[in-house]
């Protein structure tokens, strides 16, 4: 594997990668496939090579396809290398906090060192974007570069990578309004969100004339629409909110299988060699794992509720009315 301490010395740098590569990756005939094992020292290789020749995607590839049979620190650093330089400065921070964590857990002194020079200069690279709620948007569904941002992240500054980015704000009776903010490297920026009001018709307002139809005189009056129960009315507002617990419920437990996730990925299955600045992560897994469950029950129950009242709210008929002729004069009739 290869451990960069010099940039100015690349063809030392290649030779050592691919020595200490050689030994990165154990032989375990007990374990796994000597035979896959052989392939994976062989890919080690190529990616090296790749490395070498300045084809960082095509070494990332490589290298992601080596840690599938055998995942070693020197082969999370050279992904994390790969990730850097190919502009994916967020995946690579956490690839390189990985590759330390398992260099410390496994003593491989030589990658210890190169992570934590290689996080020492990346992290003051990342830009951090900041993006605000302002007039309308106090509720607005926010979405950053096609995934949607939890309540947590809008306020907050995030880390993305250098270039183009794109948001995507909407909320009910507001325009829906998207950004495009562009960041370089160690820039910070905060964009406000501001949501104009809708300005699709109301139905008062005036449009263009409609053609008239003719209509015998007992359609002079139109027939009134059928009235709608209170209990109705009810009914909806309570479904309403308890499908809003249920969606609160679903994003809160999304966001604790990704907690979930990243500590199996640093701490392993018994998560009892968690590296402490872990713990945030766990907290807020724990939390989240309680929301979810409280949303989940809430919204459940407030849905059934709803359903219950629509479905008991006494039906009301519509008003009918009927205009005639008499010899004595006008007759009007209904039924309500």
């Amino acid at each position: 594997m290869a451990l960069v301490t010099s940039r100015s010395n690349r063809v030392r740098a290649v030779a050592l990668a691919v020595l200490v590569g050689t030994t990165a990756i154990p032989v375990a005939a007990d374990a796994q496939n000597a035979q896959a094992l052989a392939q994976a020292r062989e890919e080690f290789r190529k990616g090296i090579a790749a490395e070498a020749a300045g084809d960082w995607e095509g070494a990332l590839t490589v290298f992601k396809g080596v840690a599938q049979v055998k995942s070693t620190p020197q082969v999370r650093f050279h992904i994390a290398q790969c990730e850097e330089k190919t502009g994916d400065f967020v995946q690579a921070l956490g690839s390189y906090r990985l590759a330390l964590y398992e260099a410390e857990q496994s003593k491989t002194a030589d990658v210890q060192s190169a992570s934590k020079a290689a996080l020492a200069a990346l992290e003051p690279r990342i830009p951090k974007l900041t993006l605000t709620r302002g007039a309308g948007a106090e509720v607005a569904k926010v979405v950053l570069d096609d995934r949607e941002l939890g309540p947590n992240s809008v306020g907050s500054p995030m880390s993305v990578n250098p270039g183009g980015h794109h948001v995507v704000a909407s909320a009910p009776g507001r325009e829906t309004v998207t950004i495009d903010v562009t960041l370089a490297e160690k820039e910070t920026k905060s964009v406000e969100i501001a949501l104009p009001e809708s300005t699709a018709e109301s139905p008062g307002s005036v449009g263009p004339a409609k053609p008239s139809v003719s209509s015998s005189p007992d359609q002079d009056k139109p027939t009134p629409p059928p009235g709608t129960s209170p209990v109705k009315i009810a009914g909806f507002v309570v479904g309403g909110v308890g499908i809003a617990g249920l969606a609160v419920g679903g994003i809160f437990f999304g966001m604790k299988q990704s907690a979930i996730s990243d500590l199996d990925a640093a701490c392993g299955p018994d998560r009892k060699s968690c590296p402490a600045d872990l713990a945030s992560t766990r907290d807020h897994g724990e939390t989240y794992s309680t929301v979810s469950t409280a949303a989940f029950i809430g919204g459940a129950a407030a849905l059934a509720v709803g359903v219950t009242l629509v479905i008991a709210a006494p039906r009301r008929k519509a008003a009918q009315v009927g205009v005639s002729a008499s010899p004595s004069g006008v007759v009007v009739g209904g039924r309500f």
